[in-house]
Formats: structure tokens, sequence, C-alpha cells
């Protein structure tokens, strides 16, 4: 039995080897063609997440990183053609790249540098809306104190020569955009145009309340600055409230300048070091981006 095994095995090695051969021959050809087409369906993955995600996320960020250096270009006059809130909330672009079905395409070290860019960017907004706030709400006691010089005139039967027990000042909207932007740009600045009204309270009695509102709306500035440049005389002004000319005319005689209340608050403030901050991490997620690019595209 045997014998006649090996005499099999013998007459019948030349056909084994050629089948042992076919069999090789095809599995190798099914790994040459599974490698090809995993090669071909990977390339084809990181074109997709070339276009769709990485070319997108870094024109994100490079247009973020010009809105940035923009801040730092603009002009305090430019702030009525453009809004500063707007360009602000404009840096929160990049962040929709951590929602889930985008991060998953990013590498992790891209994932955690939009993550402390997130952090960055939400203690830059947090600490400039703080820091305007407060030089405002100073701004705002510094000159209700200045405003107890002024001759005043309630126009009531209570006696006006009486200090008024409180002043409050109001301002224009535009006012925290402005000091939003001298925070950013470390820059000095005047709020005096900013003033939009000033109140005086002579009893704050329920029952017997006695205030005045001087409203110092636009209409009455340019007809009062009007007046000025034609040098007529003051008392020739036709207004509606001679009171509020009164008040105008304080201002500009004894508030020339009101840079010194303000720019102490201004140098000290830390928004402009964190924007700092915010932009050179942007810089720092391009490069990193532009390497993932780069591994793709090579």
């Amino acid at each position: 039995m045997k014998d006649q095994a090996l005499q099999f095995f013998a007459n019948s090695s030349s056909q084994i080897l050629t089948l042992i051969s076919v069999l090789v021959g095809g599995f190798m050809t099914y790994l040459s063609t599974s490698s090809i087409e995993r090669y071909k369906v990977r390339k084809q993955d990181q074109k997709a997440n070339l276009e769709n995600i990485l070319i997108p996320y870094c024109t994100r960020i490079e247009e973020t990183i010009e809105i940035v250096e923009g801040l730092y270009q603009y002009e305090i006059y430019d702030l009525e053609k453009i809004s500063l809130d707007v360009k602000l909330d404009m840096l929160n672009a990049p962040l929709v790249y951590l929602h889930a079905t985008k991060r998953i395409y990013l590498s992790e070290s891209s994932r955690k540098l939009l993550t402390h860019y997130k952090d960055l960017l939400s203690a830059f907004l947090s600490k400039l809306s703080e820091e305007s706030e407060l030089c405002l709400n100073k701004y705002k006691s510094s000159i209700s104190a200045f405003f107890q010089e002024f001759d005043y005139n309630d126009g009531s039967c209570y006696d006006s020569s009486l200090p008024a027990i409180e002043i409050s000042v109001h301002m224009k909207n535009s006012s925290s955009e402005m000091l939003k932007f001298a925070i950013i740009k470390r820059s000095e600045i005047t709020l005096i145009d900013e003033i939009n009204s000033v109140k005086f309270v002579f009893c704050d009695d329920p029952a017997n309340y006695i205030s005045k509102v001087y409203d110092l709306s636009e209409e009455v500035r340019n007809e009062y600055d009007a007046v000025c440049r034609e040098a007529k005389d003051f008392d020739q002004l036709e207004l509606k409230d001679q009171e509020v000319c009164d008040l105008l005319k304080y201002i500009a005689e004894n508030l020339s300048s009101d840079k010194e209340v303000l720019s102490e608050k201004i140098e000290k403030a830390q928004s402009s070091m964190l924007l700092n901050s915010v932009h050179k991490n942007l810089e720092v997620m391009k490069k990193e981006l532009l390497k993932e690019i780069d591994k793709v595209t090579g």
C-alpha cells in the first residue's frame, strides 16, 4: 500500500506541482489585487477628505487670521462702516470643525490646537466685554461728577440752586464698540460725542420726584456745531431747549479732553494680549494643517 502511494505521487508529481503553482499564483494575485484596491480606496478617501475638510478648513483659518490682523489696521472712523461685534463673532468660524462630523477627519494634533483655540477665543471675548464695561462705567462715573459743576436750571419750582442729588450719564450704543476697539489697539479714545443724554435728579421722593433730562441728540449737536463754525452769537441759536445748548457749551469749554479718564484702564487691559495669543494659535493651526495637506498631495 505504501509502495503504491509513493508510486502515485511519483507519477503525479508534475500535476501536483502545477496545481500548487496555480494556487500560489492565484493567492498572490488576490493579495496584489486586494492591496491595489485598498490603496485606491485609501487615496479616494484622502482626496475626499482633502477637498471636503482639510482645504476648506485651511481656508477658514486663513480668513480668520485676516480678520484678526484687520482689527489692528482699522481706525476709529472705520467703525461707522463696519461692525466690530460682527467681526469678533466671525472669529468663531473655525469652531464648526469641532463638530463630530468634521473633527473625525482631523489629526489628533489639529483637534487639540482647535480646542485650545476655542478656549483662547472664549477667554478673549469674555475679557474684552468685561474690560470695556468696566471702562465705560468708570467713564460715566467720572463724567457724572464733572457735571456737578454745571449751572443747570431745572425749570420747576424746586430750588435749583441746590446741587442735584444724582446725575446719570447715558451713552450711545456705539460707545461700547469704540471702547472695545480702543482696548484691542491699546489706543487713546474720546467719548465726548458719544454722550447721548444727561439726567439730573433733584428729588427722588416718589411723591415729589423732580428730574431733568438733557437729550444731546445728533440734531442738537449739529446745529450747535454749525453756529460755532459760523461764529454766530450763541444766544441766537433757535432750539426748542436752549438749556441743552448751555450744556453742550459747558462740555465744549470745560471737557476739552476726556482721554485721561480712560487711558489708565485701557493701558492695563489684558484683552489685547489675549487676542495676540489667539492670532499666534491660528498661525500654528495653519502650519500644522498645511503639513497634513502636504502628506496627502505629496
